[in-house]
Formats: structure tokens, sequence, C-alpha cells
């Protein structure tokens, strides 16, 4: 997790690999954002593989910001995101556009 936005506390990049497989890392990864202070900028550029279960870690955290009265910028995303989040029906929840 990185801070190179002043409008963020923080930076999550989300690995290339987010599959059940690896959620256990992308968990702590989005956790670490929460504590952050302010609004927290996601980087799933390199994300080659992703599947429903990150998915919903996402989610969950998108919520959670909301919740708190925080912000989620999207600084880059994958192809495979994209047609992860297009196939999934999860632009909207996650805060894109479609």
């Amino acid at each position: 997790m990185t801070n190179e936005n002043p409008m963020a506390s923080a930076r999550v990049l989300l690995p290339a690999g987010c599959t059940l497989k690896e959620a256990g890392e992308a968990r702590a990864l989005l956790l670490a954002g929460l504590e952050a202070t302010g609004d927290v900028e996601l980087d799933a550029s390199a994300v080659g593989q992703i599947d429903t279960s990150v998915m919903q870690l996402l989610a969950c955290f998108i919520r959670d910001m909301r919740e708190s009265g925080r912000g989620t910028i999207w600084i880059g995303t994958s192809g495979e995101f994209d047609r992860a989040a297009s196939r999934l029906g999860m632009n909207d929840v996650l805060g894109r556009i479609s």
C-alpha cells in the first residue's frame, strides 16, 4: 500500500492473482486500506486473473468505505478486471462506470 495522491490517504495495489487461492492476500490489503483515515485509491491494473471471491471482498470494502464517509478512487484496471466486473454485473457496486 502506498500513497501518491494528496487527496487519498492510501493506495491498495491488487496482486496479479485475485482468485480464491489468493483471497487472503487481497483481504489483508483491503483491511489495511480500511485503516487509512481518508479516501483510498484502488489499483487493479496488474490483475491477470480474478474471480467472484475477490470481487465480493471489493464490494464489501467499497460499502464499508462509503458507510464511513470515505471514498474510493479507481486509478487503474486491467482488461481482465474490466471483463470480470462487467460479466458479473459489478460495475455499479464497485463504483465504476459501466
